[in-house]
């Protein structure tokens, strides 16, 4: 009887009214504009990255007028002529980024991290999103930027 209602408590915490519930629960202000606006370049300047970055910045000066999708473009080829997949990391950006540079590992989340700091320098408003699939375990899932 227990294992019952602890499967029903754990049923009701997951049904499909509550994660409508909660989505207006914790944005607080779930308006379109709202999201429109809400990204990494809102919280973070160019002066909060670390400037090894800046050193190996794919794109140059002469190239910052190219258009978004050419300047990801660019910023995407450098890390498949650099970058080696391998464990993940958790590391902080700069460190992630020496790690992955040197071909050392690095999953999506690690590459997603990095790939953010190319952007907020690139002035490319970008955000990260999540996915987890529907097990309980702790590890899977997979991490994705939107520009």
């Amino acid at each position: 009887m227990k294992a019952f209602i602890s499967r029903l408590k754990y049923k009701m915490k997951r049904h499909p009214f509550l994660h409508k519930a909660r989505w207006f629960m914790v944005t607080k202000s779930p308006k379109p504009l709202f999201f429109r606006n809400e990204n990494y370049n809102a919280y973070n300047s160019k002066d909060d990255i670390h400037p090894i970055f800046f050193e190996d910045n794919p794109i140059t000066e002469s190239e910052q007028h190219l258009s978004t999708l050419v300047k990801v473009i660019k910023i995407a080829e450098h890390f498949n002529t650099f970058f080696k997949r391998g464990r993940g990391l958790g590391l902080s950006s700069r460190d992630s980024y020496v790690t992955m540079r040197y071909k050392k590992g690095g999953v999506c989340s690690d590459y997603a991290q990095v790939f953010i700091n190319f952007c907020i320098i690139n002035d490319i408003k970008i955000r990260e999103w999540g996915i987890k699939g529907g097990t309980q375990s702790v590890i899977g899932g997979h991490s994705f930027n939107e520009f």
